[in-house]
């Protein structure tokens, strides 16, 4: 932390689903003198810029586009090995405001990270075309975020997001049901160091997209097995459910869908 209470930031990542104007709001941000350059043993591109933050240089990068960091893909992966080294101070995700419900379901993996997260609620303009009211201040609090709408294509909002960046702050994501909080928490004692990033692993193990080590063979099995039996379904589609169920209410807090505008696009 700086002397007047705002971080140091030295990396932020740019993570979000793809098409959601990642790019472009990393275009506008560092300009056009970004630097391209494959990750390690992979064919996946990442964008390195500089940006001034909190009245200091920062890199910014812009990470693949992924739907979620517990998939196998090479993107989801590289992106999520990425967040894991640790080279991140912050993480901004971008989201289509028009599409914030199916967003959120990542914004809650993101979480699991424990880093400081901002959220940019990008393309603006197209949630309100599309009749889409956000409250974004109550969605900021109930995820415990800075929320910061944009519209990346016209420069909008840009001041703000760099301004929240200094101001973000560590979170956790908002609980699940008991049953799966249980299972998730017997994982998480199991881990003789659960580290920074001791919940995304315990969700990894839990969903069964990680390999186990011996040692936590048997406690990730009974916490498996225990979540199967009671619900009657593979704990990786229940975890998956759970976010589902969890970004919809979230939807549903702060989102209100009105009347679609109609404009010259629809009446070509």
């Amino acid at each position: 932390m700086s002397a007047d209470g705002l971080r140091v930031v030295r990396r932020v990542a740019l993570v979000g689903q793809p098409n959601a104007g990642k790019s472009t709001l990393f275009n506008a941000i560092v300009g056009y003198r970004a630097v391209a350059a494959n990750f390690p043993g992979t064919t996946v591109e990442a964008l390195r810029g500089q940006a001034s933050i909190g009245g200091l240089r920062a890199e910014v990068v812009d990470l693949p586009g992924t739907y979620s960091l517990l998939g196998g893909d090479v993107a989801e992966r590289v992106t999520r090995d990425f967040l894991l080294s640790g080279e991140a101070d912050v993480i901004v995700q971008v989201v289509d405001s028009s599409l914030l419900g199916r967003s959120l379901e990542l914004t809650l993996e993101v979480a699991e990270l424990g880093l400081p997260i901002v959220l940019c609620l990008n393309m603006m303009d197209e949630a309100e075309h599309k009749g889409i009211s956000i409250d974004r201040e109550k969605l900021a609090a109930l995820l415990g975020v800075p929320v910061v709408p944009t519209v990346a294509s016209r420069g909008q909002g840009l001041v703000d997001l760099l301004a929240a960046i200094s101001q973000a702050q560590p979170v956790r994501r908002p609980p699940y049901t008991a049953d799966v909080e249980r299972a998730l928490s017997q994982i998480r004692e199991a881990q003789s160091s659960t580290g920074r990033f001791g919940d995304h692993r315990a969700a990894q193990l839990l969903s069964g997209g990680a390999p186990v080590d011996l040692a936590l063979k048997e406690p990730v099995e009974q916490a498996r097995r225990e979540l199967a039996e009671g619900r009657g379904e593979d704990p990786g589609v229940i975890l998956s459910d759970e976010r589902h169920a969890q970004a919809m209410r979230l939807f549903e807090a702060v989102a209100t869908v009105g009347k679609a505008r109609v404009g010259w696009r629809e009446k070509a």
